[in-house]
């Protein structure tokens, strides 16, 4: 199975959920410096099967609840002689799930526009090594320049943006062992966990709201620790990854932690994004962003 390493940045304010306008203004950023692309700079090849929803924009989405589909219409069926004396054949059209992950329109218009402000969205961009990378760390395919089928660089970091009514709380220890975790009891003593919906990688869900006292719940005043991926090392994380509002860099198995050196040699560094990509989410968004690993 081996461990599996994503990047997080979520608000300095844990409580932030950005409007959709924002929202809006961070995927123009994103656009203007590459950090997403089209799929149309992709080398000519057949999309591997969970890509296919993102064919049109490099993006998909899914939302919980799911988002009505729109009823498509259907072309009647020939009749043929048998149909004649049988009777029309029936249509055996199987409707489309709407929980399954559909075409993300950039600008965010129709659906796409809808779920932003939605109690949970999800969008996801396919990894593309024409577009700017997010991190100042490397991983060790970049670092060691090794190239694809096609002959390219690979890149295989995907870009993810996750939106939530109440908090997405993600365990913070890959070995499930004595790092302290967010309890998520308001200070009436009501708890506020409840079982979440499916998620990018959530345990468990808390209340943004307390329903016994009204209270809202602020994860950077609970006590929280994180536990590295690598080292093993127990740290304190005031709020935990206890979130409203997420940017994932997802790079599946793969770990982004070699720098170059004064004389350009590779040396062991901690993950971290680019001043460039901070910057530009952090002027679109109008709030400032941390950087948290997430290992599991």
């Amino acid at each position: 199975m081996g461990v599996y390493y994503s990047h997080y940045l979520i608000p300095s304010d844990n409580t932030i959920r950005p409007t959709p306008e924002r929202i809006i203004a961070l995927l123009e950023a994103w656009v203007e410096e590459r950090f997403i692309v089209g799929p149309d700079t992709l080398p000519p090849r057949e999309i591997a099967a969970r890509d296919r929803p993102m064919a049109e924009t490099g993006a998909c989405f899914r939302t919980e609840p799911p988002l009505p589909l729109k009823e498509e219409p259907q072309p009647e069926p020939p009749r043929t002689f048998w149909s004649s004396l049988l009777g029309a054949p029936q249509r055996r059209i199987r409707p489309p799930d709407p929980r399954q992950r559909r075409p993300f329109a950039i600008p965010p218009i129709g659906d796409s526009l809808v779920a932003l402000s939605q109690a949970y969205a999800l969008i996801e961009w396919a990894a593309n090594p024409d577009a700017t990378y997010p991190m100042q760390t490397l991983t060790q395919e970049i670092a060691e320049g090794r190239l694809n089928a096609e002959g390219q660089l690979d890149c295989p970091h995907r870009l993810l943006i996750e939106l939530s009514e109440d908090f997405i709380n993600l365990h913070t220890d890959p070995y499930g062992g004595i790092a302290l975790q967010m309890e998520g009891i308001c200070s009436c003593g009501r708890d506020l966990k409840y079982e979440g919906k499916p998620a990018w990688a959530a345990e468990d869900s808390i209340r943004r709201a307390c329903p016994a006292c009204g209270l809202l719940f602020r994860p950077q005043d609970h006590p929280a620790e994180t536990r590295d991926g690598e080292t093993g090392e127990i740290m304190p994380l005031p709020g935990g990854l206890c979130h409203r509002f997420a940017i994932i860099i997802n790079f599946g198995k793969d770990f982004p932690a070699y720098a170059r050196d004064a004389r350009g040699d590779l040396v062991t560094a901690k993950p971290r994004a680019s001043d460039l990509f901070l910057s530009t989410c952090s002027a679109a968004l109008g709030f400032e962003l941390k950087g948290i690993d997430d290992y599991c």
